[in-house]
């Protein structure tokens, strides 16, 4: 009698093993079954070292062994400046900032803040310090520096000026040698003025102030029971002069 042999034959569905999802890593499809293939990418700000994607295969395993996403780091910065350069640098990973900025007497040279960028590199070079030097300016005629005379000046040097008597100044007293190595404005011009003439007791004058233009005029008045001697109007000269003498209030009561 003959013997009969028997063969269980179970069809069961391909699975490859679940990804597991480290820290960042991402996943286009959740599926595990055959033939399904995923695409890996990370979390912004990280990067991801290993394969940029995986296939199901018939033996129930993925073609590639599942990526890392490792945090995205720009360079150390301390190695790129000089002793001069002031840097503040919020980090070092995606998005952080560093700003930078010099001593005083030097101008930088580059941008003054930088970004860490996705691709793990600085937005731009490091700046670097350079020493602003800004040229002795000319004296204004009829005018002189009230500060040291130098044939150079440093960045943020500053300047002062004065007009000779009988001279009034057009501009500003006061210019500063700048990062750009050029002064803060032009130097100011000495033109021919008269000062404040005065008055005397009880007069009074239609215009106060320190100077006067050429040809520019005030007048005098007095009070009432007093009448005025001498020139009602007084004109400036181009000398720097007046045109007459300040005039003065005299009493007009009779005894």
């Amino acid at each position: 009698m003959g013997h009969r042999h028997s063969v269980d034959i179970v069809v069961a569905a391909v699975h490859c093993p679940q990804i597991p999802l480290t820290a960042g890593l991402q996943v286009s499809n959740p599926s595990t079954k055959l033939d399904t293939k995923v695409v890996f990418s990370c979390r912004e700000g990280q990067t991801l070292l290993g394969s940029e994607q995986a296939t199901c295969l018939p033996s129930g395993n993925w073609s590639a062994e599942p990526p890392l996403c490792q945090v995205t780091e720009c360079p150390d910065l301390t190695n790129d400046t000089s002793e001069l350069l002031i840097a503040e640098v919020s980090g070092r990973t995606v998005g952080s900032k560093a700003i930078f900025s010099c001593p005083t007497g030097y101008g930088l040279r580059g941008d003054d803040t930088l970004q860490c960028l996705d691709t793990g590199q600085w937005s731009a070079a490091v700046p670097y310090c350079e020493e602003v030097i800004c040229e002795s300016p000319e004296t204004p005629k009829n005018g002189f520096l009230q500060s040291v005379n130098k044939d150079k000046y440093r960045g943020g040097d500053v300047l002062q000026y004065a007009c000779d008597p009988n001279f009034m100044m057009n501009g500003t007293p006061i210019i500063i040698c700048q990062e750009s190595s050029r002064w803060s404005g032009p130097v100011p011009t000495c033109v021919a003025a008269c000062q404040y003439p005065g008055t005397t007791q009880g007069a009074t004058i239609s215009n106060v102030q320190f100077f006067y233009s050429i040809n520019e005029t005030v007048t005098f008045n007095c009070p009432e029971g007093f009448e005025l001697r001498g020139a009602k109007m007084l004109r400036c000269l181009e000398d720097g002069r007046w045109s007459s003498e300040t005039p003065s209030c005299h009493s007009t009561r009779k005894g």
